[in-house]
């Protein structure tokens, strides 16, 4: 088979810190981590990076602008970071109420 119709092989998820162009590494953030848990169906990451996410939205840095708008946006961005995370505790109690996970 020519090597051009074989399957490449899809890369792992990078669950370790990367490089930026200067060199420096940096870590997965939240939103990287929420994807990653998804598609591992890791609820906990699930729920943790959700949490994380949420603070994020909270953290002076965040606070860039004070237009009503931006405003709106990250109340937002922070109640569905609330709703992942409540998504998935909600999904915890119904499936394995009782269960050592």
């Amino acid at each position: 088979m020519p090597d051009q119709l074989r399957a490449k092989s899809i890369p792992p998820l990078k669950t370790k810190p990367t490089s930026k162009s200067g060199g420096e590494l940096v870590e997965p953030g939240p939103a990287q981590s929420v994807l990653e848990a998804i598609a591992l169906e890791n609820f906990r990451l699930i729920a943790t990076n959700a949490q994380k996410l949420h603070q994020l939205s909270q953290a002076a840095e965040w606070q860039v602008r004070r237009t009503p708008e931006y405003q709106r946006f990250t109340a937002e961005f922070a109640r569905q970071a609330d709703a992942l995370g409540q998504s998935v505790a909600g999904f915890f109690l119904r499936h394995f109420k009782g269960k050592r996970v």
